[in-house]
This record gives C-alpha cells, structure tokens and sequence, in this order.
C-alpha cells in the first residue's frame, strides 16, 4: 500500500470503534429515557422494554431503574374517579347484604344463602371468554377492594393497608357464614370405601346451624360497617358519604 492507501486504512479502523460506541449510547440514552415517560398504568410494557435491554446488554441498567419507579401510584383526579365508580356498587351491595341476605339467613334458607356464594359467570353474555365469580366476591369484595385503592395516591397509604385488614375480617367472616349454610361439621367425605376421603372444615363445633350463621352474619356486618367508617374518614367536602348496612 501507498502512502495515501495506509492513511485511509488507519482512519477507517479508529472510526469503527467510535461508531459502535455512539450507537450503544444512542441505545442507552433512548432507553433511559422510556422508564421517565411510563405511568404506573402501563406496567405490562416494562417486560417489552427489558427484552430490547438484554438485546443491547443494558439488562442491568434496565432492571435497576425499572424497580426504582413508583408502582400502584395514583392522583386525585384517578382517585375521586375510582370513588365515583365503586361506591354505588359498594351501596347496592350493601343493601343486598342487610336485605336478602339477611332474611335467608334469619329463615334458615341455606340453599338462598349458598347460592350467593356459588361460582357464576360474571358476563352471561360472552360465555366463552368470561370470568366467573360469586355474588359476595362481584357485588361487595371486589368493589371495596378496588375503592380501598383509591385511597394511595402515592403508592402507598396507612389508609388502604387498615381499609384491606378489615376487607380480610369481612371475608373470613363471610366464609364462616358459607361454612354454616353448608352444614361443614368436621366430617370426612368422599373417598373410596373411607379412603382419599376430604374432611370438611369444623365450622359448626357441635353448635346449631342457625346459632353459627346468625353469629357469622354479624361478624360480617360488623366489619362492613367498620370498612364504611374508615372510608368515609377525612373524605373531600365534595365527596358522599358511604351508604353501609343498615340492620
């Protein structure tokens, strides 16, 4: 080679290098960038964001500022929409708890009783793609969960962990009066010839049915109404109070 050739030949050779680095910190820099512009709303996306980061050997970086951003956050504006939205569910709920409820289980009529906590489809309309769920889980477990996140406008809040704890007393109570509509004394049942048999839980503990379903119902009825209270606790001047059980 010439003079001139071995010229251009070394200035070739540095400035590949350089490209490779500039392209790196193009992909980098646009990375970085896309953790800032998601909302927490958006979360599914963040697995396609770490697929293109392992693709560029930026997994590192990627999984350090992915769990450094807020989850679960909400503002104000999302937070009063979310009230606006469950708390006539949560009402109407509670109004079919004091009402049928109530009476199946003053009368003893445990198959009305059981059937609010039987599986059903939540959208009868699309049968092949809906989910299915009871009545207590759609009309009253569902909406005050989804309310009691309303309350953490900053991913977290003393609020909505009490709101959740009572949740969990209102539905092991709401089980108990499951177990009681059933009849669950401890038995074994099933099985073959006594044997794989399943034994049901003791909910009855040798006590009349209808004792255990009264006992179980104001258990249940007393943690809606502490729920209801806790919500309605420091609301906005613009915000209706939460309508609970009523007897």
């Amino acid at each position: 080679l010439n003079q001139h050739q071995r010229e251009a030949t070394m200035k070739m050779s540095s400035a590949a290098p350089l490209a490779i680095v500039s392209l790196l910190v193009a992909s980098s820099s646009a990375f970085s960038l896309a953790p800032l512009r998601m909302s927490a709303d958006h979360a599914p996306s963040r697995r396609a964001l770490l697929q293109d980061a392992v693709k560029t050997g930026l997994a590192s970086a990627a999984v350090l500022r992915l769990s450094s951003a807020p989850a679960f956050a909400i503002d104000r504006p999302a937070a009063k929409a979310l009230f606006f939205r469950y708390t006539p569910r949560i009402e109407a709920g509670s109004r079919w708890f004091s009402g049928d409820l109530k009476r199946a289980v003053d009368s003893g009529e445990w198959d009305g009783v059981i059937k609010y906590f039987e599986q059903t489809l939540d959208n009868p309309k699309k049968k092949e793609r809906s989910t299915t769920s009871s009545t207590v889980e759609r009309d009253l477990l569902r909406p005050m969960s989804l309310l009691a996140g309303s309350f953490a406008e900053k991913g977290v809040s003393e609020k909505k962990d009490t709101l959740n704890k009572v949740i969990t007393e209102f539905s092991d109570a709401m089980s108990k009066l499951e177990g009681a509509a059933r009849g669950y004394n401890g038995k074994k049942v099933g099985g073959f010839f006594g044997l794989f048999a399943n034994e049901e839980p003791d909910v009855l503990k040798g006590r009349p049915q209808t004792v255990v379903a009264k006992e179980a119902y104001g258990e249940a009825k007393k943690a809606f109404a502490k729920y209801v209270d806790l919500a309605n606790d420091g609301l906005d001047f613009d915000l209706k109070k939460i309508e609970g059980p009523t007897n």
